[in-house]
């Protein structure tokens, strides 16, 4: 899972600028990496990670083990489902494989929250396995029969993405590709 994490964050990072933002905020980013490479790479960016008590208490260690970070980065600990535990006023709120295990009722929710909280010239930024043509259709396609079959979630193509972001109050901006299976899809408030 480590290896597998490193290598879609490296894709990620290839595939956006993130240097016009000023606060990045990682929902649900486990221990953090994702954040942590953001900020090492964009040494201009603060960042908040934000999750599960006990989560937040595994990332304190990576994030200040090095003073820099530690200066730029909070560690916020809440449930994303409830708009007043979600850290306000990011210009960038990520999202890695979260949607992808929820409902589209839950979706709502989450993607609500964060609509609540974000900056109206805000980004979202979701990263997910997406169904659509190309080289990772089947392997994309296979991962939404077993997130069927394990949860409740599934893999979406980009118009279940537009229809799940128009009606939490935001647009789809676009959906781009990264040199892995996962893309990257981008909303901002209406």
């Amino acid at each position: 899972m480590t290896w597998i994490n490193q290598q879609v964050e490296a894709a990620i990072l290839q595939s956006y600028d993130f240097s016009p933002f000023e606060h990045v905020v990682d929902v649900a980013g486990g221990q953090g990496t994702l954040l942590l490479s953001i900020l090492r790479t964009y040494p201009h960016l603060a960042g908040t990670l934000f999750d599960q008590a006990e989560v937040i208490e595994l990332a304190r260690p990576l994030f200040f083990q090095d003073p820099d970070l530690g200066m730029r980065c909070q560690l916020v600990s809440g449930n994303f489902f409830q708009a007043e535990a979600l850290p306000a006023g990011g210009d960038c709120y990520c999202l890695r494989q979260i949607l992808h295990d929820w409902n589209d009722e839950h979706c709502l929710q989450i993607l609500r929250t964060i609509r609540q909280a974000i900056h109206p010239e805000g980004h979202l930024l979701i990263f997910e396995r997406v169904i659509q043509p190309g080289p990772n259709a089947v392997v994309n396609t296979f991962f939404d029969l077993q997130m069927l079959a394990l949860l409740e979630g599934r893999e979406r193509t980009p118009h279940e993405y537009e229809q799940l972001l128009h009606a939490s109050g935001f647009r789809l901006a676009g959906v781009r590709s990264t040199p892995s299976t996962f893309s990257i899809v981008e909303g901002v408030p209406l």
